[in-house]
């Protein structure tokens, strides 16, 4: 079971099914108004953070235990994002929108640089692990979407969302589909449900269970048909692919 964790109410974590939406509360953080949440898939630790410092929290009570203060004088951060294949963490600022880089162990915030934004806040951000990009939601009685530099800060918009919509959350998709659950039947025809973010599928086969297996073909439909079929005894996988 696939699960994802969520701020509600800006005190509590929840843990959220992500095939069937269904939540439940781990407990409360004990910190009001916390402003953003992201994790490091690596070591499982989950960040939290409210305008002045940044937390963990345990993931299976909620409790919010402090790093540090940001120490980032008159800025006052929005959100976090974790980028997994440089263990940085960052933070976007409200006031004077800005991008910062932040030590997950003392909490201090350095300054990357400007946004470059006027009349905008920041609602939320997240990192592109597959393409090493970070995002970012602002409003300004809309929401627009921006690419963020995290060389220099500066922020690029890239689409306008549908007027008159305010979105305050954004997460991006990250590791390896779920394997398609695959069914055979007679004639040697595989099918499986569609996967989740897959794009194609790539079947493998072996005359052994536990190794040998070989590609036989890769389809961008949910079903394939064994072309040698019959034979006397054959396995096979089937992976999902993303683009």
């Amino acid at each position: 079971m696939e699960h994802d964790y969520g701020l509600l109410e800006y005190d509590n974590l929840w843990q959220i099914d992500t095939v069937t939406g269904a939540m439940e509360i781990l407990g409360r953080t004990g910190v009001g108004w916390l402003t953003g949440l992201t994790q490091n898939i690596d070591n499982g630790t989950i960040f939290a953070c409210n305008t002045t410092h940044l937390y963990t929290v345990n993931p299976q009570t909620g409790a919010a235990t402090a790093v540090g203060p940001f120490n980032a004088g008159d800025y006052d951060m929005a959100c976090l994002a974790f980028d997994q294949t440089n263990n940085i963490l960052y933070s976007i600022s409200y006031s004077d929108a800005a991008l910062f880089s932040i030590d997950t162990h003392t909490a201090a915030a350095t300054l990357i640089g400007s946004l470059g934004l006027v009349d905008e806040d920041p609602m939320d951000c997240a990192f592109d692990q597959e393409n090493g990009h970070l995002f970012m939601v602002s409003s300004f009685n809309q929401s627009f979407l921006y690419y963020v530099h995290t060389a220099t800060g500066r922020a690029y918009k890239v689409a306008d969302f549908v007027e008159e919509t305010n979105v305050y959350g954004l997460a991006l998709p990250f590791g390896p589909p779920d394997p398609p659950q695959v069914e055979i039947s007679s004639g040697g025809v595989l099918t499986w449900d569609p996967v989740y973010r897959a794009t194609s599928y790539k079947i493998y086969g072996s005359d052994n269970p536990g190794s040998g297996f070989s590609p036989l073909g890769t389809v961008i439909e949910t079903s394939w048909t064994d072309p040698t079929y019959p034979q006397g005894r054959r396995f096979f996988k089937v992976t999902a692919l993303t683009p």
